[in-house]
């Protein structure tokens, strides 16, 4: 097993992991739980798993580790039977996100005759940013202080995204390796600036929102 393989294994642990100090938290305070909006998260990161692994894109594994750790969540929430439901305009925004992408990933597959990966995944990626209103909202409005296993679970999240752009994605290496040499250190593809943001689009948004939820619960 490779260096990059490993580390996207090493990413997913990360994911993963981060729900435990998250699931011991809800135990000891069920209020931190709001199933409406793991509900969201769970089918977001179904779909940024299914496009990615469409795309071909190496970091699949992490939103893989999210969409585990996303229905464990709910599970939690089922056997605690103690939770939230907070499914206001912020919530809903991310739900229409959802429907609307889908929609139109299936309305174009339809008439092309084709299903276009690039449509779902963009669309994913922007929801995805949408879907952390609901957390800054909370946090930023008056409100208990968070946990110290809540604050954890984040951090192990944060530390998987850059995981994945520094060694699965390689997003740094490939954007400062000259043109001339790139496609002889990354598999004959000429250098796409574009490509290369893409391809590590998840990781990099939720590093720099993970960070900045840590910071405003901080």
């Amino acid at each position: 097993m490779n260096t990059k393989n490993i580390s996207a294994w090493v990413a997913f642990v990360f994911s993963v992991g981060g729900y435990i100090p998250l699931a011991i938290g809800v135990y000891r305070h069920p209020v931190e739980l709001n199933i409406a909006t793991f509900s969201l998260w769970a089918i977001l990161s179904a779909l940024m798993t299914y496009s990615a692994v469409k795309m071909k894109f190496p970091g699949w594994r992490m939103q893989f580790g999210w969409l585990i750790g996303n229905i464990g969540m709910l599970c939690v929430a089922a056997h605690l039977q103690r939770f939230t439901f907070n499914l206001d305009p912020a919530e809903t925004i991310a739900l229409y996100g959802i429907i609307i992408t889908v929609g139109v990933w299936l309305t174009v597959g339809k008439v092309t005759g084709k299903l276009n990966d690039h449509i779902l995944f963009i669309g994913v990626v922007a929801t995805d940013v949408l879907s952390y209103y609901p957390q800054f909202k909370q946090y930023l409005l008056p409100h208990e202080s968070p946990t110290i296993w809540l604050m954890c679970g984040w951090a192990m999240f944060f530390l998987g995204a850059i995981c994945n752009i520094v060694w699965v994605d390689e997003m740094f290496k490939k954007l400062f390796t000259p043109r001339q040499v790139y496609p002889a250190r990354f598999g004959g593809n000429e250098k796409n600036v574009l490509a290369i943001f893409e391809s590590s689009a998840i990781s990099f948004e939720n590093a720099i929102l993970i960070a900045t939820t840590i910071f405003i619960m901080s």
